[in-house]
């Protein structure tokens, strides 16, 4: 003899609701799963664009990246009739900090110099390393003048180093200075003005900040300070 068990009554209220579930809880978990889809695809874009525009050995912007940003802040700047000082250094006779004490100890000098650089730029300012011992700053709102006081400090600051197995004052760094100006189409005139003060502070001597003066010259810097003799090194 088979038994036979009654279903329990079902109002309508309950098959609506079991219902609704079957129709929307299906729609939350995929919406759910889209959601967290796209802000880990937000994350990792971020993060791939922070790759391609920063130097990983300093944090600073790359040639990219200070491409990007410099091109936004030149024409910010064209905008609302402000200054903008550029800036090219890099730490004199690199080669031999690396020939001498390998490759390690030279990451880790430059990654001191940019320490020193950051240290004394304000928050607004843009630095890059150009690559190898080379980099680049734009100081917003600044003369050639003020720039050059601000390298100034930067360059006492790379003197005074201890990085490693070196002692204070194995490294020093020339800097090149220039600003923008009414001719130029680009961030490239600035970089190429910069690019011939530094030659002319590797030419005379080094370890020195220039400020670019025509095509052909360029004149050393008078911070507010007085240069240290160890300028003439």
């Amino acid at each position: 003899m088979s038994l036979t068990i009654p279903e329990a009554p079902t109002s309508p209220a309950l098959s609506l609701h079991r219902a609704t579930l079957a129709l929307g809880l299906p729609t939350f978990y995929i919406a759910t799963g889209m959601t967290a889809a796209v802000l880990i695809a937000g994350d990792l874009s971020a993060q791939l664009r922070q790759m391609v525009s920063n130097d990983q050995l300093t944090g600073l912007l790359n040639r990219r990246g200070i491409d990007e940003a410099g091109t936004r802040a030149i024409a910010n700047a064209r905008r609302h009739g402000r200054e903008v000082a550029a800036v090219i250094c890099d730490m004199d006779d690199f080669k031999a900090v690396n020939d001498g004490h390998g490759h390690i100890v030279g990451d880790a000098a430059l990654r001191a110099f940019a320490r020193v650089l950051l240290g004394a730029v304000r928050q607004e300012d843009i630095c890059a390393r150009f690559g190898g011992d080379e980099f680049f700053v734009l100081l917003l709102d600044a003369s050639e003048q003020d720039a050059a006081e601000v390298m100034e400090r930067v360059r006492i600051g790379v003197e005074g180093l201890a990085v490693d197995r070196m002692r204070p004052g194995s490294i020093s760094a020339s800097f090149g200075v220039t600003s923008l100006r009414p001719g130029d189409t680009g961030l490239e005139d600035l970089v190429g003005r910069a690019d011939q003060a530094l030659y002319q502070s590797k030419q005379l001597g080094r370890n020195r900040v220039t400020i670019w003066q025509g095509s052909t010259t360029a004149r050393p810097a008078t911070p507010a300070e007085p240069l240290t003799e160890t300028e003439a090194r």
